[in-house]
């Protein structure tokens, strides 16, 4: 028995191809028939299809499309589906009250999937309490997209999905495409022809499909090397039979266990931040700022972090696109000077939120140097910024940030003066025990037996220093530090000492090992050293580099090292900036040089 009406809101077709998804747009309404019992809830869900046939809606579950609801004339929220079938994406108003009637709109998308009519899955559930839901009502929708007229020929979208892979050989890739005005479309794959189709309508001469062809086995196109598709149209010019050929070329990156080095078209990474999908989506998004082959930067987001970029609105403050930078209160901030410039110190604090540009926010207070080089992190809800250099002083100072009603940082430092004298202004940084320092590698998390607790590690007394720091510190208030030496249980610091380091980051996160095992933080530090040799006047640095990916356990009180021999830039032995995070269980590392002409890539480390 059918209970609810599932109707399209409007009946605009949706248009093929990049240049439409601003555009494109697809409304669905629920509403019941007849009216439900008194105390009734209900959720919808949404499914869609991707792929490359004509009944999916988008190419690649990677794809952005922004989902928002209505129930009653009021905002729903929307959730994402973490684990929908295979080809499909999915999202429903989740397990609260929901009224009828419930409007759901797919906005902001690209359909890259061949002409003809999309099919989009409706279920309605309906629960009378203790989240019990039926088995709903299943429906579909559909949905034209077309093409727009072109004058000439064009090649409407050229895909490969996916665009990266992990195991060599085991996962399947399929290339789908959609050209108007050629007589031929040709694929290649490493230069070598792997198919070729013909337009079958003399009028549009519209040629879609995929590679290999849907529906075909076995499927084999499973590449063991990284791939490059080549996908080459033809056609005659009418005037003198002239043959023209184009041309686009998609890659497939074959990631295998270890560390990967990957360039990536929009430039070298400066700055990368693990953020919730500013566009609404509901996911977390690997945001990052790009240095272009110009010298200018701006910001891109990725869903899985390889493959995917698309650029994001707003203008990056150029002077500030190295400067250390935090997710915070659901926005990106840029804090201070550059993290390796030591000529560029600075005051100033930008953000970047939900309305899609960067704006300057409220300086440091007078109180509260300008720097370069320090550490930002986010600890019991407030932003910690830690050390940092200006005009030969290495700062040993610790400053809370919390965002005020009106969006601004609130500034104080940690500790704050105790005296009982009074005085007058706000109150002044109590210098703390450790070293001033730049570039301190800095985390914060929460051992699986305890408190959250900050740790900071190394860093240097001035910019390319010959002696780098190699002490470890922590603490749970920011008022009181513990060196952690060998005179603590367990021993905190990596014996032996794997030397000086030239850069180091800390990176904490939070894994579960398997479903049976519940969620704890993992803290690694990573870095390159340079080695302690011993002489007859004691230790001494050596002449070698060794790079090495560490990680605390704090059950044994050991320190698991794993050597790296091919990771992350090296710099020939300077010291250099470098930092690290996780996302989409990947760990991504970047390093920065004092350097306009140098080129950087992104490091991607894939757990065995």
């Amino acid at each position: 028995m059918n209970d609810f009406t599932i109707a399209r809101t409007a009946d605009t077709a949706v248009k093929i191809g990049d240049s439409f998804a601003a555009t494109n747009q697809v409304g669905i309404e629920v509403n019941a028939i007849p009216q439900l019992p008194a105390g009734t809830t209900v959720r919808v869900t949404v499914t869609v299809g991707c792929g490359a046939k004509e009944v999916d809606l988008l190419a690649s579950r990677d794809e952005f499309l922004k989902v928002t609801g209505q129930s009653a004339g009021k905002t729903a929220k929307i959730i994402p589906l973490q684990n929908p079938p295979a080809g499909k994406k999915a999202w429903n108003t989740g397990p609260v009250p929901t009224a009828l009637p419930v409007s759901i709109s797919l906005q902001g998308f690209v359909s890259n999937t061949p002409p003809g009519n999309a099919e989009i899955e409706v279920l309605v559930e309906t629960s009378t309490g203790r989240q019990q839901w039926s088995t709903g009502e299943k429906s579909s929708i559909t949905v034209t997209k077309e093409l727009e007229p072109r004058g000439k020929p064009d090649i409407r979208y050229f895909t490969v999905n996916p665009s990266y892979i992990l195991h060599a050989g085991q996962t399947g890739v399929t290339v789908g495409f959609c050209a108007t005005g050629y007589d031929t479309l040709t694929l290649f794959r490493n230069n070598e022809e792997v198919g070729n189709w013909t337009a079958q309508d003399a009028g549009n001469r519209i040629i879609s499909g995929a590679f290999p062809v849907l529906g075909q086995f076995p499927e084999t196109e499973k590449p063991s090397i990284t791939s490059v598709y080549r996908l080459e149209g033809k056609y005659k010019e009418p005037a003198d039979q002239t043959e023209v050929r184009n041309a686009l070329d998609r890659t497939v990156q074959v990631i295998s266990p270890g560390w990967n080095r990957i360039a990536l078209p929009q430039g070298s990474p400066v700055r990368l931040f693990v953020a919730n999908d500013f566009s609404g989506s509901g996911s977390d998004r690997l945001y990052g700022i790009f240095k272009n082959g110009l010298g200018t930067y701006a910001l891109y987001s990725s869903a899985t972090g390889v493959d995917a970029w698309r650029p994001e609105p707003g203008d990056v403050p150029q002077h500030m696109a190295t400067s250390p930078g935090i997710y915070y209160k659901n926005k990106l901030w840029l804090i201070g000077g550059s993290s390796v410039d030591p000529d560029s110190p600075r005051n100033e604090v930008w953000c970047h939120g939900a309305d899609q540009s960067w704006k300057r926010e409220e300086d440091f207070p007078s109180t509260m140097p300008a720097r370069m080089g320090h550490a930002c992190l986010v600890f019991n809800d407030t932003l910690w910024v830690i050390g940092g250099y200006n005009n030969g002083t290495a700062y040993r100072d610790v400053w809370q940030g919390k965002e005020k009603p009106d969006a601004q940082l609130e500034w104080s430092p940690l500790p704050e003066e105790k005296s009982t004298v009074p005085r007058e202004g706000p109150p002044l940084a109590k210098p703390c025990e450790w070293a001033g320092r730049l570039n301190p590698a800095a985390a914060a998390w929460t051992p699986p037996d305890g408190s959250p607790e900050v740790w900071i590690y190394g860093g240097s007394k001035s910019p390319q220093t010959p002696d780098p720091l190699r002490d470890f510190w922590s603490t749970r208030d920011g008022e009181t530090w513990q060196e952690m030496d060998e005179n603590r249980r367990p021993p905190v610091p990596i014996m032996p000492d794997p030397g000086a380091p030239l850069a180091s980051a800390l990176v904490a996160f939070r894994q579960a090992e398997s479903p049976e095992m519940p969620q704890s933080d993992r803290l690694l530090l990573m870095g390159s050293f340079k080695e302690l040799a011993t002489n007859g006047n004691g230790k001494d640095q050596g002449n070698r580099i060794f790079s090495f990916l560490f990680e605390w356990h704090p059950g044994t009180g050991l320190w698991e090292g794993r050597p790296v021999f091919d990771g992350w830039q090296q710099f020939q032995g300077q010291n250099f900036y470098m930092q690290a995070v996780v996302f989409n269980r990947f760990l991504f590392c970047w390093s920065l040089l004092k350097d306009p002409e140098s080129t950087g890539k992104l490091n991607i480390l894939v757990s065995h």
